[in-house]
């Protein structure tokens, strides 16, 4: 059994390519068993405004979101969703959320876990740069 049908986080280690459709499809593109596989998941399920902020366990953020992009977080390690909400008070707000806290890839699908955020924390190796990262609840 391979490394990616088992894994459940990491997911922005193992792809090629990520985008961001209609400011709510994720799509990316693996290459397992010698297959380029091209993968999605619908965040609007996972993801909503909480008073101007980017949060798991909402929905239907890209609803009223604008100036959504998928960037890199500011280390370049992982890749965060950002977006401009509006707050109770109607202000816009700027947000952010990693996308690595809880989404993986488990038999060739993205999987979304909100019920198991985690942080993620970067594991470095001298010799080969960033190799894994390591989640702490």
């Amino acid at each position: 059994m391979d490394q990616v049908s088992t894994l459940t986080m990491n997911f922005h280690l193992f792809i090629q390519d990520m985008r961001l459709f209609y400011g709510h499809i994720l799509v990316v593109q693996i290459f397992e068993e010698h297959v380029w596989w091209t993968l999605s998941l619908d965040l609007d399920p996972f993801i909503g405004n909480r008073n101007g902020r980017l949060t798991w366990g909402y929905e239907d953020y890209s609803r009223e979101a604008r100036n959504i992009q998928l960037i890199k977080d500011p280390n370049g390690l992982t890749p965060v969703l950002t977006a401009t909400l509006k707050d109770r008070e109607g202000n816009d707000r700027d947000s952010g959320i990693n996308l690595a806290q809880c989404i993986g890839i488990h038999n060739n699908a993205l999987v979304c876990r909100p019920d198991q955020r985690y942080w993620t924390e970067p594991v470095r190796n001298d010799l080969r740069g960033i190799t894994h990262f390591r989640f702490m609840l």
